[in-house]
């Protein structure tokens, strides 16, 4: 049988004019942390891994996945506020990574000396073993007639084998393949830049360097991966892929677009320039964001938003959410991510830099 195949789960460690403008904000200013001098700073280090149980049901359908956490090491060494940064959007996985990463421990981050509060982050793969990476026949014969259809703009029967690849089981082979084939079809029928980008952030990261993407095929992913990034005002995110493309195989004219996106980016961040995101939380109850300044405020929100945290390298905080507050936080905090928690739905402008 199939799902009688062993398992295994991978853990992958992670270091911890194209512009909207942002409106003018009148609000108070509230610091979240005091200025800290840095002279020395040791990184969290992990010492004892509980491996994730493999969602049974999950097994035995032979569907794999990923799940991409971050969170918090308290000064103790004990991982706290874990969040799901992105995932292969099945809550099976999720919850099986989160109940594993309650379980770690570590050696507590060290600054001056002293044990202090630290982000991190970690990417899991839920992946059955037994045989090559690959596709079943069946995944195959619908998704080559679903990228015929597409391409002839026959939105009925592309509607019906969409839904069908939905809903079979995939393996992480597949389920790269199935959100290309997700970005091609919104892309076709006027998606949301929202939709795009997440169906070709996961393609991108289900490969991870693994081939399952030919490599061409993978920079092309990666290019419009970026482009996305930047459309949505995703700065940090764009930082990030940016490093990754200028190591891959472009021409001198891509590289140097790249290059020239990535000076404007920082030129952002040097002189404190504003921007805006729009962006909406998610079925989880939560929206997350890299921030690129360490002053934001959230903008124009339909819904509800109760509470905001903020994952940095060097320290945490969480509080309720104030519509009137401009926030700020230390530079010596470094590398921060901001979580929203609220109602799935809600529509926010995140807004970041000195407006």
């Amino acid at each position: 049988m199939p799902w009688l195949r062993r398992f295994s789960v991978l853990l992958l460690l992670s270091p911890a004019g194209f512009l909207w403008p942002a409106n003018a904000v009148q609000a108070e200013s509230l610091e979240v942390s005091d200025n800290i001098a840095v002279e020395t700073f040791t990184p969290p280090s992990r010492t004892v891994t509980v491996p994730p149980r493999y969602p049974r049901t999950r097994q035995i359908q032979s569907q794999e996945g990923w799940v991409k956490l971050n969170f918090m090491i308290d000064p103790e060494g004990k991982p706290y506020d874990i969040t799901v940064a992105e995932s292969s959007n099945d809550t099976r996985f999720e919850e099986s990574a989160v109940k594993s990463i309650e379980q770690w421990e570590y050696q507590p981050a060290i600054l001056n000396g002293e044990s202090i509060d630290a982000g991190t982050s970690v990417f899991i793969t839920f992946e059955l073993s037994g045989g090559e990476p690959g596709a079943t026949a069946r995944f195959v014969t619908r998704y080559k007639r679903l990228l015929r259809f597409i391409e002839q703009d026959n939105k009925e029967q592309a509607n019906l084998l969409f839904d069908k690849l939905e809903d079979m089981s995939r393996n992480l082979y597949e389920e790269a393949y199935f959100n290309l084939a997700r970005f091609n079809y919104y892309q076709t029928w006027g998606g949301d830049p929202t939709i795009l980008y997440g169906a070709i952030s996961r393609a991108a990261a289900m490969d991870k360097d693994r081939g399952f993407l030919p490599d061409a095929l993978l920079t092309s992913v990666l290019a419009s991966k970026f482009s996305l990034e930047i459309k949505l005002n995703k700065l940090a995110n764009a930082l990030k892929t940016a490093s990754i493309l200028q190591q891959r195989d472009l021409s001198s004219q891509q590289q140097a677009h790249v290059q020239s996106v990535v000076e404007q980016i920082n030129l952002i961040k040097d002189t404190g320039q504003p921007f805006s995101t729009a962006d909406l939380i998610r079925q989880d109850n939560r929206g997350f964001h890299y921030l690129v300044h360490n002053r934001f405020h959230l903008a124009d929100v339909e819904g509800d938003v109760a509470e905001l945290r903020l994952h940095c390298d060097r320290g945490y905080v969480g509080f309720i959410f104030d519509p009137e507050r401009v926030y700020s936080v230390s530079d010596d905090w470094n590398n921060c991510s901001l979580i929203l928690i609220g109602t799935p739905g809600t529509r926010y402008t995140l807004m970041q830099g000195n407006f």
